[in-house]
């Protein structure tokens, strides 16, 4: 709600503003003199500069992490143009993403949120392509590429090769296999809220936000409806 990028010290806590003049907008520029309107997710790319979502401009925004300045820039989508088109640069078109995590190499993942789709950005291209999902298809149905269907997905987390989605109104972990475009449900039942810990469908979540992966290959869910952080081992689908 500050429409601002902070950076804090882990070492003293000391809190820095990088960019953002805590007043809603999309301009671009030196970090102090850029504007965001809500960005909700940012990530380190493999260029190593910061890339963020920016949902109420539906575009992804960099911050060059070795400008003193911390010059932000828009690198996918067009402010203020909500839509959904695969391309470069200010061809692309996005519908308030919501979720970012770098994958293997220089490509970051998209989740973007109400194209109810996964995308991916080539750093070297600024290239955007939607990998599954399908636009105003709004579902639950597991399958490849197109046919696979989602609900309000808002983050994800890169492990092996793999993405892993978390569905917040679906109340549920799906995984997509970048290598066949495949989409399956981990753990939790579609629409059918819940707590309770188990092995795959058994698990039930309500309203997860956000997953990362641990240090222990571990994915960790942080689950909104329940007030809960879960563990869930990819191998198994357990979930505690």
């Amino acid at each position: 709600d500050n429409d601002a990028i902070r950076a804090a010290d882990l070492t003293d806590g000391q809190m820095t503003t990088l960019a953002g003049i805590g007043v809603n907008g999309n301009a671009d520029g030196p970090g102090m003199q850029a504007s965001f309107s809500w960005p909700v997710d940012l990530v380190v790319g493999g260029d190593g500069d910061l890339y963020v979502v920016d949902p109420g401009g539906h575009c992804l925004r960099k911050v060059d992490l070795d400008d003193d300045q911390y010059t932000v820039t828009t690198v996918a989508g067009a402010v203020g143009n909500s839509g959904h088109a695969d391309g470069a640069g200010g061809d692309v078109r996005m519908s308030e993403p919501r979720g970012l995590t770098r994958g293997d190499g220089r490509t970051v993942w998209i989740i973007d949120t109400y194209n109810l789709a996964m995308r991916t950005l080539d750093l070297d291209t600024a290239e955007v392509v939607t990998i599954a999902g399908t636009p105003e298809t709004y579902g639950h149905d597991d399958g490849v590429g197109g046919a696979a269907h989602f609900m309000t997905p808002s983050a994800g987390a890169w492990l092996d090769g793999k993405l892993y989605i978390v569905g917040t109104e679906s109340h549920t972990v799906r995984v997509l296999d970048a290598a066949t475009a495949e989409v399956s449900t981990l753990i939790g039942a579609p629409v059918q809220p819940g707590y309770a810990d188990g092995v795959g469908a058994e698990a039930r979540l309500f309203l997860p936000r956000d997953i990362v992966v641990g240090s222990d290959g571990a994915l960790y869910v942080l689950e909104t409806g329940n007030r809960a952080i879960r563990r869930v081992d990819p191998t198994t689908a357990e979930v505690t």
